[in-house]
């Protein structure tokens, strides 16, 4: 390509940055991998584009695929994780387009490019009746890949989010708390714990079953929101659970002093750290209340 159009590739590294590209000779379709440097670190980008001719469905599905999953980790990863899987997608597609070329002039004339072209890489390549079967095992490892590092990195951004938020309420809640006696905050401690209940629930899960389960069809900023609720969950948790004992709709005795504050310490922890425990405990006095309110119209 740089031979025939020098222009042209020395226009798109300015744009772009740095390019490693597979051009077909024979066949509709060519790819790029480019670097630009940038003062927060390298931005990375594949660059795909094929006409399928339906001579080899199975070749142009895989790279229909290729497509899709390049459009999933631009979307979903970033830095050190999206420069992993780009490169292993970028495998995938330049095999491809070298077996699509390799079908489209019925030789072996382009078994070397792609060695040619980036020498540092290595390339699984065969020339058989298995070409298919092939692609598609190495487009499952890369699936598998991008969905582990999806994964990860939208977990990342929940953790960020949950401490981010943990950050400021404490900010906001400690300078009323500490100035006075923790008996004159027993509301807010208890929503403190709850929300220290639903952290150490979070952190648990990570070390038990490494981390919590995110749907990976969410995007990161998304990841990130739904980090910040869980701990304002659990903040809220233990409120509600202070409002219930304090109305007497749950009939528990806190007793005095010392044993009161931790008494609503505990229960607002518990409140947090379980996410379901707060609303079946309001189902509960939901169906009570509604039950008695029954019994009064009767007696009317």
């Amino acid at each position: 390509m740089e031979r025939y159009y020098p222009l042209l590739v020395h226009a798109f590294a300015q744009a772009y940055g740095a390019p490693q590209f597979y051009w077909c000779d024979h066949a509709p379709a060519a790819a790029a991998l480019t670097v630009r440097r940038r003062p927060l670190g390298a931005v990375q980008r594949i660059w795909l584009n094929f006409n399928p001719t339906g001579q080899w469905r199975a070749g142009e599905d895989v790279l229909a695929e290729c497509r899709a999953l390049r459009d999933v980790i631009e979307q979903k990863l970033w830095r050190a994780r999206r420069r992993r899987c780009e490169d292993i997608l970028y495998d995938v597609v330049t095999t491809s387009l070298a077996i699509l070329d390799q079908r489209a002039t019925g030789s072996s004339a382009m078994r070397g490019a792609l060695a040619r072209i980036s020498p540092n890489r290595t390339f699984g390549h065969r020339r058989s009746a298995n070409d298919a079967h092939y692609l598609k095992s190495r487009l499952e490892a890369a699936r598998s890949e991008i969905a582990l590092a999806s994964q990860s990195t939208l977990r990342t951004h929940y953790l960020t989010g949950m401490f981010a938020s943990v950050a400021v309420a404490a900010g906001v809640v400690l300078p009323f708390v500490l100035p006075q006696s923790a008996s004159a905050n027993v509301g807010l401690l208890s929503a403190c714990a709850g929300a220290a209940g639903a952290v150490v629930s979070t952190l648990t899960r990570i070390s038990d079953r490494a981390g919590p389960e995110i749907d990976t069809q969410l995007g990161r900023w998304n990841a990130l929101l739904l980090g910040v609720v869980r701990p304002a969950l659990g903040f809220t948790f233990g409120i509600v659970i202070y409002l219930l004992i304090m109305s007497q709709l749950v009939p528990l005795a806190p007793g005095d002093g010392g044993r009161r504050v931790a008494f609503y310490s505990a229960l607002a922890f518990a409140a947090g750290f379980s996410e379901r425990w707060i609303p079946d405990a309001l189902g509960v006095v939901g169906a009570l209340v509604t039950g008695e309110h029954r019994v009064d119209e009767r007696r009317r």
